[in-house]
This record gives C-alpha cells, sequence and structure tokens, in this order.
C-alpha cells in the first residue's frame, strides 16, 4: 500500500505537522508529547483504512486482505511481535457479493445506488422488468396490499412496502423480490450475506419511487464465496510482570466492501476509528518506559460484520488458554465524545465499571462513563459468553452520526474526545 494515500486531508496534515513542530521548538521529548501526535497518527491510520483503495474492507478487490496487511505492517513498524510465526489467523466463512453490475430503474428513470437503494447482501443475481404491487400502511398503521392479495398471483412483480423488514421474517409471499422503503438514508448490512434467497430484496428511499411507479428494472450481478478466507491480525506485547493474565485489546477492522463497481462504504467510525485506537495503543505502550505490567495482545478481528466471526475465532483458537486472561477490551465507533462513551458490560462488571468512572472523574476525561448491560452487538461478546469478562467500549455524540452507509467517511469522523479517551484507557489499563 502507497503511503501517500496515508493522510488524505490537508488539514489533518497541517494539524500533524504543526503538533510535530511544537515537541521540537519546545524540546519536549517524545514522551512527554504523545497526544497530540498519537491523535494525527489516528487520523492517519482512520485516512488509510478509508480510503478507496481499501475497497471498503470487504470480499470485493480483496479489500480485507489489503487491510489487513497494512495492520500487520503496522505492528511490524512497531516492533511487536506475533503470538506465534505470524500474525494472521486465517479462516474462511461464506459470503455473497456483487463485484459489478448493481443498477435499478423505476419507470426508466435510473436510481443512484448507495444513495437511492442498496441491495440486500442475501438477494440472487437478476436482469428483468417486473410490474409493482404496493403493500403500504395506511393512517391506522396497518398495511393494506394492492387489490385481491389473495386471489392475486404476484411471481412476476415486486412488491414495494413500508413494512418492517424484520416482520418480514423471510417470506416474500411469491413475489420475485421486495422493496423495503425508508423514510431517512438507505444503509447496508451484510450480516445476512452468508446465503443467497432465490429472491431478491432492496431497501429504497421513499422519495426516489413515488407511488405512482409501476415498475423497475433491476440489473444485478451476485457472486457467491461458500469458503471465502478471511484473518485475524493478532499481535502481542509482552509485559514486565511475565506470570500475570493478559489483556487482549480488539477492535474489528472490516466493513462492507463493494456493492457493484461504483459503490464503496469506507467505514471511517465504523470501524476505522476503532483500529486507529487499537494500534494507537500498541504505539504508545511499546514505547520504551511505557512497557504495561501485563502482557497486552492486541487483535484485529475480520469478519464482525458478518456476525461476529472474527471474535468467536479466536476464542474457539486463542494462542493462550482463555483462563490466562484477565480482561478484554473492544473498541467499537470511537469517533465521537462529546457526549461521553457508553460501556457495554458496564453493569456486568460492576468493580472493573466503578474504577473506569473513578478514573474518569478524578481527571474530567470525558463528558460521562454510561454504563449498559450486556448485548451481543460486537467482538466482545464471545469473549464474555466464553467466561473473559470483557468491555466494548463506544463513544456518544451527534456530531458522528453517519453508520454503515457512504458517508461514513474520515470527514465526518471528528474524534471530539479522542485525547480524553486515549488517556482513560490507558489508565485504566494499568490499573487493571
Amino acid at each position: 500500500m502507497k503511503r501517500q494515500i496515508y493522510f488524505t486531508s490537508v488539514i489533518r496534515q497541517i494539524f500533524l505537522i504543526c503538533a510535530i513542530s511544537l515537541c521540537g521548538v519546545l524540546l519536549i521529548p517524545e514522551a512527554n508529547c504523545l497526544l497530540p501526535q498519537d491523535r494525527g497518527y489516528a487520523l492517519g491510520v482512520i485516512d488509510t483504512l478509508s480510503s478507496p483503495e481499501m475497497h471498503g474492507r470487504g470480499y470485493v478487490s480483496d479489500g480485507a486482505w489489503i487491510a489487513s496487511d497494512y495492520i500487520e505492517k503496522e505492528f511490524i513498524n512497531m516492533g511487536i511481535g506475533p503470538p506465534g510465526s505470524d500474525y494472521f489467523q486465517e479462516f474462511s466463512m461464506a459470503v455473497n457479493t456483487f463485484p459489478d453490475t448493481v443498477m435499478v430503474w423505476i419507470d426508466g428513470k435510473e436510481m443512484i445506488p448507495g444513495s437511492d437503494f442498496v441491495v440486500h447482501l442475501s438477494s440472487s443475481g437478476v436482469d428483468n422488468t417486473f410490474g409493482l404491487f404496493w403493500f403500504l400502511k395506511d393512517t391506522s398503521g396497518i398495511p393494506r396490499p394492492q387489490g385481491d392479495f389473495g386471489m392475486m398471483d404476484i411471481s412476476d412483480k415486486v412488491m414495494v412496502t413500508d413494512v418492517d423488514r424484520k416482520e418480514f421474517q423471510g417470506d416474500h409471499f411469491g413475489a420475485a423480490g421486495i422493496i423495503f422503503l425508508t423514510d431517512n438514508k438507505v444503509w447496508w448490512h451484510i450480516s445476512d450475506g452468508g446465503r443467497v434467497n432465490d429472491f431478491f430484496s432492496l431497501q429504497m428511499l421513499r422519495e426516489s419511487i413515488p407511488e405512482n411507479s409501476d415498475s423497475i428494472r433491476i440489473r444485478v450481478n451476485n457472486v457467491f464465496h461458500p469458503s471465502y478466507p478471511v484473518r485475524n491480525v493478532v499481535s502481542v506485547l509482552p509485559g514486565k510482570n511475565d506470570t500475570a493474565k493478559s489483556i487482549v485489546i480488539g477492535a474489528h477492522y472490516d466493513h462492507l466492501g463493494r456493492m457493484g463497481s461504483k459503490v464503496f462504504f469506507p467505514g471511517a467510525n465504523d470501524n476505522a476509528s476503532g483500529v486507529a485506537l487499537i494500534l494507537d495503543l500498541a504505539r504508545h505502550f511499546s514505547r520504551e518506559g511505557n512497557t504495561p505490567d501485563r502482557t497486552l495482545i492486541f487483535v484485529a478481528f475480520a469478519g464482525e460484520e458478518a456476525g461476529l466471526k472474527g471474535s468467536s475465532f479466536f476464542v474457539e483458537n486463542p494462542p493462550q488458554p482463555l483462563s490466562d486472561i484477565r480482561f478484554m477490551l473492544n473498541f467499537d465507533m470511537v469517533g465521537s465524545g462529546s457526549e461521553g462513551v457508553k460501556v457495554v458490560n458496564g453493569s456486568v462488571f460492576e468493580k472493573e465499571f466503578s474504577v473506569l468512572q473513578e478514573i474518569n472523574s478524578r481527571n474530567n476525561y470525558l463528558p460521562s462513563v454510561n454504563e449498559r448491560g450486556e448485548a451481543a452487538n460486537s467482538d466482545h461478546y464471545p469473549f464474555c459468553k466464553s467466561g473473559v469478562p470483557s468491555f466494548f467500549i463506544y463513544t456518544l455524540g451527534k456530531e458522528c452520526a453517519e453508520y454503515h452507509n457512504t458517508a461514513d467517511t474520515p470527514e465526518n469522523t471528528p474524534l471530539t474526545e479522542y485525547e480524553d479517551l486515549f488517556r482513560l484507557i490507558t489508565d485504566f489499563i494499568q490499573r487493571l
């Protein structure tokens, strides 16, 4: 990966140069001028992982592999070694992809992929024109079908509905496809991409398809991979006390990838920001004088968006017994912070959560540290389910509102409270 993509924002370059210059002018040793410089490093990581060259860190154009190579090189540059002979834990998973053609026309008007619509990843390929069958909620919120639904053959039609997709539970009522309407931005996910249905489905902006529309022309090419190779990236930083239990520090690096040849999902906040933080923590603790008491295991997980695949594989194939892990810290979407952080499992591991709150309160780091209960919503969960105490920490704030769409870019990931979050986590790791 060429380093010229490392900083794509002029403003970020200026920020980094100024921070380095300030250290030099004041003759402050590097260890005492870490945070501004490290924030610049984090911004650079986010820019790189979110760049078009990473293809959304998914399963088209080897995006996930390119990203894992980049992360490995960062660990090598820090001088932090792997747990064994190499940094990778390789495994495979089933995934559907749309590598090239994704095109939709409504009544002859071409729709914009990623803006007007997305194709659900479990969709089959299709190249045809269909009539539209409307199934909308009335003013009382009850779905009403167009015409005499019970007597109609809709196998050559596409159903258009504002009923939530979850309520369909995979049923398409014999239609060739379904369009699920949304009033806000379209958003994509790949958690259902391990299979291919015998029909296609889209999410589409309501404003993009007027209610008097009567036809859809759709061309979508899918390629299903029953065993696509992916890999976690793992490094180990030995602590001063080799008899103490270790700490796992993780974040998933995968994102949604590409939908067709024209659209990719950058995934800056989700979760280039989390990877930037764990790499920054690795840099910090690898510096002379910062070695922690406990050994730190840094893991960039693959396959989180596909259903916590990478963290599940790690737990099933740990480089050391799970009983030797004191705690697991997982970071996912840490690009904001104006309203503090939320700590999943905070109400489960009350002792550790009280330590985190006490550190924050004493140092006035973040506006708030809020607890949340157990949730199977990120890579901490397989650890917790296997008996390893764990937190999933994410930041709060309206300044970083994009999620699973094409607007989750570095420009929309301001790292509002990054320095204070960094301080809070380094202090917490030293206290564990």
